[in-house]
């Protein structure tokens, strides 16, 4: 594994993450998943029963919702957002910035070691993925297109992968047995949205896609 240190003039820190940005996070970028020595850990059957059939995709086989059809996509309101999986706080409101390419985005982790970072070279070209740190669970992936942020970077996240609690709401901010969308988690629910299909324009297929 090896380290990898934003800062604003250090240029390429890596093949899929130059920051033009003030974020001085020291991060460890690994090699595979199976690198990741979650916190939380279940069976595949205990995700599949607490999850909705799309965030068990999302979340457990990195897979990847169609733009545009997120539940956060549009949320504006002041509050954190929360690893759907696992409750883990993930990002603030205040670094959600509008960035037009179809999922949630943000320019700052809410701590440093709340994700971690996976080079992901699944598409043919070498990408970060982001994961939750605390299940293993992924997010989206991190881009470093966005030089009107203050970290000059893009965590596109799926709103599948997140659970929003608005300011003031903290002492109910994550509840495993209900979805954001208002359906029950389990194998037998359909969640929200669509999946993106491999080959789809505007899918993951896109390295400015999550």
């Amino acid at each position: 594994m090896k380290k990898i240190e934003y800062t604003a003039e250090l240029g390429i820190q890596s093949p899929t993450l130059e920051s033009r940005g003030k974020s001085s996070h020291n991060v460890v970028m690994s090699e595979k998943a199976a690198d990741i020595t979650p916190k939380v850990t279940k069976t595949d059957a205990e995700w599949r029963e607490l999850l909705t059939p799309l965030e068990y995709h999302v979340l457990r086989e990195a897979g990847t919702e169609r733009p545009g059809t997120g539940a956060l996509l549009s949320e504006n309101r002041a509050g954190m957002y929360y690893c759907r999986a696992c409750g883990a706080e993930l990002f603030r409101s205040e670094t959600k910035f509008e960035s037009f390419c179809g999922w949630p985005s943000f320019f700052d982790p809410n701590e440093k070691d709340a994700v971690v970072y996976i080079k992901d070279l699944s598409l043919g070209m070498e990408r970060t993925e982001v994961r939750c740190a605390n299940c293993g669970s992924h997010l989206g992936h991190v881009f470093p297109d966005a030089p009107q942020t203050p970290t000059g970077l893009r965590y596109c996240m799926n709103s599948a992968s997140l659970s929003f609690t608005p300011e003031g709401n903290e002492a109910n901010a994550w509840e495993a047995p209900e979805s954001d969308y208002g359906e029950s988690h389990g194998p037998d629910k359909k969640g929200p949205g669509s999946l993106a299909a491999p080959d789809e324009p505007g899918s993951s297929n896109e390295s400015r896609s999550e």
